[in-house]
Parts: C-alpha cells; structure tokens; sequence
C-alpha cells in the first residue's frame, strides 16, 4: 500500500495494487487478532511490552510537569529543543538506574545468589522512587560563566590588550 502510493500518489484508490495492500493490512491484522485470543504467551508478552513503554510515558511525565510555554510550542526548533532537552533527562535518569541495577546484580552474583533470567527480563531502568525530581539543583555558573558566556564574563576576569603606548 505504501509502495501504491508512492507510485500513484492520492490517485492510489481503485488501483489493484492499493487494493492489495489494503486486503495484506486487514489479513496481518486477522492473523494478529487469532494470535491474541488463542494464544496466552503472546498476550502476555504483548503486555509486557506495553507495560515498559508506559514505563517509560511515565518517567517522562515524572520529569516533565505541566504545560509547554505557547511561545515555545509555536515554533518548531523551540519545540524541538525542549523534547531533546527532555529526552536527555530521562535518558540520564535511565543510565544511572541502569548502572546501580548492575552492580546490584554483580553484588548478588558474588554473594552467590542467581537471578532468574525470567525475572532479569521484568526489571527495567525506568523506576524514579530513587530520584529526587523536584529538588533543588545548585550549579555554580558563575565558576564557569567565563567559558559558558564570554560576554558575559566580568571586566576584570577577561585579559585586557596592551595599549600601543604602553
């Protein structure tokens, strides 16, 4: 179907080829319905999955509260930068949980306790009961201010040239 498009573009209705793509989709989709109901593993393992990525919407509405600003979200770099920015937290927050949950699991294995592997595959890096979200961050700017923002550093801190009649 995607291919008929491309071909035919919005004229794609009626070809034979659209019509194809249309009847594998709803075939796919049967397949997946019978695979659903008659099959209890993969319904459950369909949970699990969706279960993790709302695992992961969560952390990102743990990180990120309320609205985004209308001047922000009327411009698309705008909108871009901030889902970056956001993006980077929680893949900071995941890293961090993902490293102590290693070596959580390197201290077991030395003490000689061995996880089950269907139990590995439950633990997930997306947990935020460790992480204070709404603390209070102290970044000494003004330590680096010279290096962050050159035009900004003060008189003093920036080297002056020698006049020529020095």
């Amino acid at each position: 179907a995607v291919q008929a498009l491309d071909w035919y573009g919005a004229d794609a209705r009626g070809q034979l080829i659209c019509e194809a793509g249309v009847q594998g989709g709803m075939l796919t989709t049967a397949i997946f319905l019978a695979d659903y109901f008659v099959i209890p593993a993969f319904r459950a393992e369909l949970r699990h999955v969706l279960n993790r990525g709302e695992a992961t919407h969560t952390l990102y509405r743990a990180v990120h509260t309320g609205q985004i600003p209308t001047e922000i979200g009327k411009r698309d770099e705008m909108l871009h930068a901030v889902s970056s920015a956001l993006t980077r937290v929680v893949n900071v927050i995941r890293a961090w949980n993902a490293g102590h949950m290693q070596s959580a699991l390197e201290r077991m294995m030395a003490g000689g306790s061995e996880p089950k592997s269907e139990d590995l595959r439950r633990v997930a890096p997306t947990n935020i009961e460790g992480i204070n979200l709404r603390g209070v961050f102290d970044f000494p700017i003004e330590k680096y201010a010279r290096w962050i923002l050159p035009s900004t550093a003060p008189a003093a801190a920036v080297p002056r040239a020698k006049s020529a009649s020095a």
